[in-house]
């Protein structure tokens, strides 16, 4: 999995690679809590081990969403910056990347 923002910082995308994308495939298929919370986590626990973003709620962003978000965290423990799928209340995240292999997150 690989996340790229573009020049502004206002979009990230999150892909995934041909195997990762198989997996999320079969999980859909096999999985009967793929599109849950607890899966999507599970999922992006590597990632997120290996990179500097890190799940964010509304709460700690002030936003009035309930999409999932990743975000950066400062020198002081504060998100300074932080991304969300908004698709989330049609198509979890998960399976946008099952079906595209990418997905969108805003800021």
């Amino acid at each position: 999995m690989k996340a790229a923002l573009n020049s502004d910082r206002s979009v990230l995308t999150i892909t995934v690679d041909e195997e990762e994308q198989k997996q999320l495939r079969e999980d859909r298929e096999n999985e009967e809590n793929f599109c849950s919370d607890s899966y999507m986590h599970d999922f992006f626990e590597r990632f997120i081990a290996n990179s500097e973003y890190e799940w964010v709620t509304s709460e700690m962003t002030g936003d009035l969403t309930n999409a999932p978000m990743l975000g950066i965290y400062g020198e002081n423990e504060e998100v300074t910056e932080r991304w969300g799928f908004m698709a989330y209340q049609i198509i979890s995240l998960q399976e946008t990347l099952a079906e595209k292999g990418s997905a969108i997150l805003i800021s």
